[in-house]
């Protein structure tokens, strides 16, 4: 039994992460929950792009849908009992609302379908990564009583990757991500997205650029490259039987080229030595946004060899200096795992000195979780709960100094933001994000009066640090706060002389 199916929770206690809007069809009403990372998002995207296509109507209102999907994340404990809750929560509109049918999607689908339709029966269908280029077809027949039972369709994901045009978008429309890969080479112990998502495999760079192309007409002014390694992308690419090369700069290039794109946005930079041309791209190309993402893990040598990740420790620090003499104001987000097993407190320290060494202004902090099937699962000297816990606190706590002593340093400056829209809980401000910050997971820049430009890039003057988070003015019409004209400094920064057309 998977574990947390016995407690059967009635309610979750953690709201979706995104709800479709947008109604499209005449067709049956379809609403669609979607969880985990960027890259699920991208997949309910796609989901919500071809049953729109095919006639459906999305709706928003979970009570008005006569089908509900939850495309769920079963990457670690914690996302695979947001996913239950999350069935179990949607299924109460069986008895409440319209729903005739709830269908379950994504990772966890793809990894426990079996053992959970035995155990979910409020679920109607589970649908694998397979599944998805037939999901209309799938949803007609099961909304026209045409499958008996309940239909499990999961198969080995090891479909190439093509172009995903259409999708109906969960992001404000200023900005969208872009996935260019799908699976992992990597053998992390700790890790079982190569047992759900497959293979590496790189979405042809012809493909990227048209889809790229697409989300640009449709108003994305950034850009947000995802996949799970980055800089592997196009070794798969080869032709006549050779081995293809890393071309990730290449596809920067290109990309950087598209009119109407203002910025570019890199995650999940594995650490390790960049592909030839990616530093330049970084340095020169002003579209590049100056924040990278790379996933270090921990900082023990030790530690990293238990968990595979075979980089050299002072080859990385020396890459990540390098990296930061690129580029003015180079911001450097990671993340980090405690509570590894054999992680004692020389190895816990060892990581916190690392992390203070460095200076990582963004830092994300995970609990090891046990994940059966991985090989970690079965090393000796896993950690009790209680000392993970504390060791959490204290990296966490030292993540916010470092990222509070970053924030102090942008106060006073004038630098350029993208206005995403309302703050939530906090009326008459609105929520922007400089070059510094990703959306969802980084803090942001509290602007008052600002919903005239919600999806444009405007400079603003950071005026206060807010908690965790910057408090700024918007200053726009070609006027500083001080009454000085915006003239060649602003333009230095990155900030556009106009929207461009499709954000206005």
């Amino acid at each position: 039994m998977l574990p947390g199916i016995e407690s059967r929770p009635r309610a979750s206690t953690t709201p979706p992460t995104r709800t479709a809007a947008a109604p499209q069809g005449e067709g049956p009403l379809v609403g669609l929950v979607s969880l985990g990372c960027p890259k699920n998002l991208v997949d309910s995207e796609g989901i919500l792009g071809r049953l729109a296509g095919a006639g459906f109507v999305v709706t928003a209102a979970p009570e008005e849908a006569e089908i509900l999907i939850v495309n769920t994340c079963g990457f670690v404990g914690d996302a695979k009992q947001e996913s239950i809750d999350t069935l179990l929560e949607m299924a109460q509109h069986k008895e409440t609302g319209r729903c005739r049918y709830l269908v379950a999607t994504g990772c966890l689908t793809q990894r426990y379908a079996t053992e959970l339709a035995a155990e979910l029966p409020e679920v109607d269908a589970w649908l694998g990564f397979e599944t998805y280029p037939q999901i209309e077809r799938v949803l007609h027949d099961l909304y026209g009583g045409r499958i008996d039972g309940v239909p499990v369709r999961v198969s080995d994901p090891a479909a190439a990757l093509g172009v995903e045009l259409g999708r109906l978008r969960l992001t404000p429309r200023h900005y969208a991500y872009l996935r260019i890969s799908e699976g992992c080479d990597k053998t992390c112990t700790f890790c079982s997205i190569p047992a759900i998502r497959g293979a590496f495999r790189s979405k042809p760079l012809e493909a990227v650029i048209e889809e790229a192309q697409e989300l640009v007409r449709s108003g994305a002014r950034e850009l947000h490259v995802i996949s799970q390694d980055t800089l592997h992308y196009g070794v798969d690419l080869g032709t006549g039987g050779r081995p293809g090369k890393r071309s990730i700069a290449r596809l920067v290039e290109r990309l950087c080229a598209i009119d109407g794109l203002d910025w570019l946005r890199l995650w999940y930079l594995y650490p390790g030595k960049l592909p030839d041309g990616l530093a330049e791209q970084i340095r020169d190309q002003p579209k590049v946004v100056p924040y990278l993402d790379m996933p270090i893990q921990h900082a023990d040598p030790g530690i990293l060899k238990a968990m595979r990740r075979p980089f050299d420790l002072e080859a990385m620090r020396d890459q990540l200096a390098a990296l930061r003499a690129l580029r003015d104001g180079l911001v450097l987000r990671t993340t980090a795992i405690v509570g590894f097993p054999g992680e004692g407190e020389r190895e816990f320290e060892r990581l916190l000195a690392t992390v203070e060494e460095v200076g990582f202004e963004r830092l994300g902090v995970f609990l090891y979780s046990r994940e059966e099937g991985t090989a970690a699962d079965t090393l000796e000297g896993h950690v009790p709960e209680r000392t993970k816990k504390r060791r959490h606190r204290a990296l966490v706590a030292r993540a916010k100094d470092l990222l509070l002593k970053a924030q102090a340093r942008r106060v006073g400056k004038v630098e350029p933001v993208l206005v995403d829209g309302p703050a939530p809980g906090r009326p008459g401000l609105w929520a922007a994000r400089g070059t510094a910050d990703g959306p969802d997971v980084d803090p942001v820049v509290l602007l008052p009066d600002a919903g005239a430009l919600v999806g444009r890039i405007v400079p603003a003057r950071i005026t206060a640090v807010d908690g965790i988070d910057l408090v700024g003015v918007a200053l726009v019409d070609g006027v500083h706060g001080d009454g000085t004209r915006r003239g060649a400094d602003a333009r230095a920064r990155g900030v556009p002389a106009e929207p461009n057309a499709a954000a206005r």
